[in-house]
Parts: C-alpha cells; structure tokens; sequence
C-alpha cells in the first residue's frame, strides 16, 4: 500500500509539472488520480497551497478540490499554518466559483448543527471574502450559536456592515465633497446590494469627484452601465467632469477608453486639467497593456441575430463562446472586460447574459458513416470527447450512425453501435444495450471510434433523429442532437417526414444542431438547416469535415457555458468583440445580415 501511495505522488507530481504544457491531458490524469487516492492527492497538493502562488495548475486544482467538497477541509488545516495562504486559496475558490461563498456560509451552519468546531474557522473565511450582509438571510441562526466565538465573528462581520451603512449614510450630506467622495472611495472593494445603492445614489451627487468614484466602484463591482456613464461623463459640458471622467477612465484600465481620451486631450477647450488627466489616464491605461502577461482566448460567434429588450426595443444580439486554448476549463469573463465595435464605432451599452448548463443533460450525435475513411472514426471521437471531458455524473449521451448514399441492404437496428475492446463478450454486452442512453465516458468513445459499414444502417438520417427524440423525451433536463452532414447528395425524404421531424422536436423539447460540409446537398443543407434553427439550435457549414468536427465541438463546450450579448442596432456591417481581463484577451470579428435568426 505505501508504494501504491509512493507511486502515485510521483504521478501526481508529474502531472502538476507538465500542466503548463499540456493542461487538458494532464488535468484529465489529475481527476484520475484524485479519484484514485484522494489522501496522496492532498498531500502532494498541500504545499502548492501553502505557497499560494496564483498559477493555472493552483487554480485547476483548487477548483478540482472544490469540486469533490475536499476544499474546504484543507482550508481548516492551511489555516493552522499560514492563514495567509488559506484567505488566498479562498479568494481563487471565490473568483472561480461565485457561489463558493454561499457554500461557505451553509457549512458554518452545518458545522453549527453538528457540534463541530469548524464555525469559528469558516466565519473567519467568510470575514475575509464578504462584508456578510448578502449572506444575513443564511447567517442569521448562527446568533443562536452556544459558541461564542462563532457569535462574535458573526457580529464583526455584521457589525462592519452596519457600521458602513450608517457611516455613509451620515457622510452623504457632508457639507465637504472630499469626505463624501472618500465615503465612496472606501466602497470600491466591498460588494454586494448595499455598495451597489450606494455608489446608485452617489451618481446623483452634483460634485465630479463624487460621480465619478460612484463610476470606478461600479466598474469594479462589473456593472456593465458604468462604461456608458463614463462616456456620457467625458463629454459633459463641464470642464471638471470631463476631467473627473479621465481620471476615472484611467483607474479601470480599460483599453477601450483610450480613444475618448485621445479626443479629449484634443479638444478640452480652455482646460488644462482636461488634459493633464487625459495624458495621464492613456499613460496609465497603456503601460498596463504594455506590462500585463496575459492568456490568448479563443472567441467563437455561435450565432447573432435580434433580441428585444423588455421596454419593446430591439437590438442585436450574439451567442459568443470563450475557450483558452490548451485549457478544459471554461474561462470567467467579467461583464466589463467585453468590448464591442459596430461598422468601426464603439459600442457603449449592452447586456450580457451568462449561460450555464441545466442541472442535467442528455447528448446524442448522429454521424454519417459513408465511404471508408479511418480519418473518420478519429475526429467523431474527438467530438464525443469533447461531451466526456464536460460531462458531470447525471449527464447521459448516445452515439448513432446513418447511411448518406442508397444502400443494397439495410437493418432496422436503432441502437448505438458499441465496441469497447476486441473481446467477444464485451462486445455482445454492449451490443444488447441498444435504445438505451449511456453514462459511461468509455462506452461513449468506443461508440464514436466504431464507424460501421454504411450497407448496414438506414439511409439518411431522419429515420435516427426521430429514434433519438422519441428516446430524448423521456428524459429530464436539457435534451440535444448533434448532426453531422458530409457527402449526403441526394435528399432521401419528403415533405411530410421533415415536418413529421420538426413536430417530434418542438414536442419532446429537443434541440437539434447541424453542422454541414458546404459539399453537401444545398437541398440538404436547406432542410437541416431550417430544422435546427426552428429547434432553436445552430446550424453551422464549413469547407471541410475537419471544420466541421470542430464547429461541432465548440457547440458542444458552447451547452456547459456561453455568454449572451445584446447590444443597440439591427442593420447589416462588420462587427468586433474583445475581451481584456486581468491575465486574458481574445478577439473576433463578423458580419451581421439583416433579419438574421435569434441568438
């Protein structure tokens, strides 16, 4: 047992090594191994935490931890050593998972309930990461602790909130509008619903100073209408609230800004202190672009079309996916880290909506199996691997193939075709699990790398589809075919089984995206087409089925987390998205088309 731990380490501590080089291979061996030992795995990751150096190995395996709940016991033990490092380990949980601080708060109360001593520990991390005034509504029993440290922390944390609210509220009518602009200032890292109305009715303050710090706190808290503010504030008819705009501009950082200042520091009329601030504000701004090391992400446009905002207005909207090249994990982008163009002209307002995947989630693809190509069998692994490598434990999968040119024989099999080693036994197990939907990553592969002759499935592929929707139905959660079209020439169909199809998915709620090549059947690609997008699903065409499988991965990644952008304007013209965080930036470019689909 000692070498088998001994072995392991050196494993562990391999991977660890290598992550910076090969993040997605490795951070499949880490799960394995954690899975594998979890006491071996946290010894070995123990003194990585104690160093809290914020690196993407510390963050993958701080949010692997927090994953499988083993976060927060290593926390308590950090904490004995070097609270320092705990806080910082809990800050990366914190950024990655905004829910961890909820987390935090039903531990101290399960903790609390179960006599445990760990209360006082985690209201200490939780003192750290929040003013507590979010969490009052969960806290709250917690005054009824028979301990008394775990009472006391909880009235500090209270306390400063309390504290806060009727200080800023007694230094709102401050007769100096230095004190009201620091009362502000002293919010910028507090958070929550109470900064938030604050830095609301400081906007309203008629001293620059004061706006203009209610401005860089809700930059800082994410609010995406700060960014309009500012610009709105640089073009006041005031002199010193343009320059207090400047000054705000350059406290954000954001890159964005610097054309605004650049025309402020030409036209600032009579105001040198307009122009002092704008210098300095690009300087700022530019230095920091200049010094930041920052991860190149990948931005994929999944679809644009119309949004309209509930005050009946319509604007245009853009399903974007962000991924980091060599990373599984989905990026976190801030609200205000998004930038976006219209025919070379910026865009101030939008909206953004981040989506994440329901509680559970049912894949199927269907894939053709048309003339030998062993290329083939590797790319629809790739695609199905995609599925596994963000799959969690309810979510289920099925892999089915179809015939795309007329066939002398056919089968009515339906179920998926299933290899998984070259024994006979195996083989004839999972041959009987036919119309069923899997949980098992392996037997999920094994289907996808299993390409059988197209002489023994059915000729195109609605005959699968309505199969996979009547088998989606009866499940819960979200319900999706991914199609695949190659070398399908002639249509094999009529009228009346495509509308048969179209029924069978808006009634079983399924969403069905396509992905063609362009060397399919117009025809065809018309149908398809037309199916997915009433599905509410994407349909996407490219030169070559490389192309495709990789449309087709990004959709998939695309179900586990996108964003949504919607932003004013509905004509046709070139459009540019950026994203620019602290350690990211990405960028893209499109063309919107007039009475495009919704997003």
């Amino acid at each position: 047992m000692r070498r088998l731990v001994g072995d392991l380490s050196v494993q562990i501590r391999a991977a660890l090594g290598a992550f910076a080089s090969e993040s997605q291979q490795q951070g499949r061996r880490l799960r394995d191994l954690l899975d594998a030992s979890p006491p071996a795995f946290t010894a070995v990751v123990r003194g990585m935490l104690l160093e809290a150096r914020d690196t993407p190995e510390l963050r993958y395996v701080v949010a692997l931890l927090s994953s499988r709940g083993l976060l927060l016991g290593l926390l308590k033990e950090l904490s004995l050593e070097d609270r320092g490092a705990a806080g910082v380990v809990a800050q990366l949980a914190q950024g990655m998972d905004p829910g961890f601080v909820k987390v935090l708060a039903r531990s101290s109360l399960a903790a609390r309930e179960q006599s445990a001593p760990d209360p006082e520990f985690l209201m200490g991390i939780l003192e750290a990461l929040t003013d507590g005034f979010n969490l009052l509504p969960l806290l709250g029993s917690l005054r009824h602790s028979g301990d008394p440290r775990v009472r006391s922390r909880l009235a500090t944390m209270l306390g400063k909130t309390a504290r806060a609210h009727e200080w800023f509220n007694g230094l709102r009518t401050d007769p100096d509008p230095r004190v009201r602009a620091n009362a502000v200032e002293s919010l910028w890292t507090v958070g929550g619903s109470y900064a938030d109305a604050c830095f609301a009715a400081a906007l309203e303050d008629p001293h620059h100073r004061v706006a203009a710090n209610a401005l860089v706190g809700q930059y800082m808290q994410g609010k995406v209408e700060s960014i309009r503010l500012l610009a709105e504030m640089s073009r006041h008819e005031e002199a010193r609230f343009r320059a207090a705009a400047a000054w705000a501009m350059g406290r954000t950082g954001d890159p964005r800004f610097v054309p605004l200042l650049r025309s402020l520091r030409k036209h600032s009329g009579d105001s040198p202190v307009v122009v002092r601030n704008s210098l300095q504000a690009i300087s700022k701004i530019t230095h920091g672009l200049a010094t930041a090391e920052r991860r190149r992400l990948k931005l994929r446009v999944l679809g644009t079309g119309g949004a309209v905002r509930p005050d009946g207005e319509v604007w245009e909207a853009a399903a974007v996916l962000v991924r980091a090249p060599g990373l599984v994990e989905l990026p976190e982008v801030r609200d205000t880290a998004w930038m976006l163009e219209a025919e070379g002209h910026p865009v101030w307002q939008y909206a953004v909506e981040r989506i994440e995947a329901p509680g559970r989630m049912a894949c199927c693809f269907l894939l053709p199996a048309g003339a030998a190509d062993t290329g083939r069998a590797t790319r629809w692994q790739a695609l199905v691997e995609e599925f596994v490598q963000f799959r969690r434990q309810n979510d289920s999968g099925a892999v089915r193939f179809y015939a795309e040119a007329p066939q002398l024989h056919f089968s009515d099999r339906t179920g998926e075709i299933l290899k998984i080693s070259e024994d006979a036994a195996v083989r004839r197990k999972v041959a009987g699990e036919t119309g069923q939907l899997l949980g098992d990553s392996a037997r999920l592969l094994a289907a996808a790398g299993s390409v059988p002759e197209a002489r023994s499935l059915p000729e195109g592929p609605l005959g699968q589809l309505l199969s996979l929707t009547a088998l989606l139905g009866a499940t819960h959660g979200g319900r999706h075919v991914f199609l695949v079209l190659d070398q399908l020439k002639k249509p094999v169909w009529d009228k009346e089984e495509l509308t048969e199809a179209a029924d069978a998915l808006r009634e079983r709620g399924v969403v069905l995206h396509g992905f063609a090549v362009r060397s399919t059947a117009a025809e065809a690609r018309a149908a398809f087409g037309r199916l997915c997008r009433e599905s509410g699903g994407v349909f996407l065409e490219a030169a070559t089925l490389e192309e495709v499988s990789s449309d087709a991965r990004d959709a998939v990644a695309s179900l586990y987390r996108r964003y949504r952008l919607a932003f004013p304007g509905s004509g046709e013209g070139r459009r540019k998205l950026e994203v620019q965080g602290a350690g990211y930036e990405g960028s893209v470019e499109w063309h919107c088309e007039a009475n495009a689909a919704a997003a």
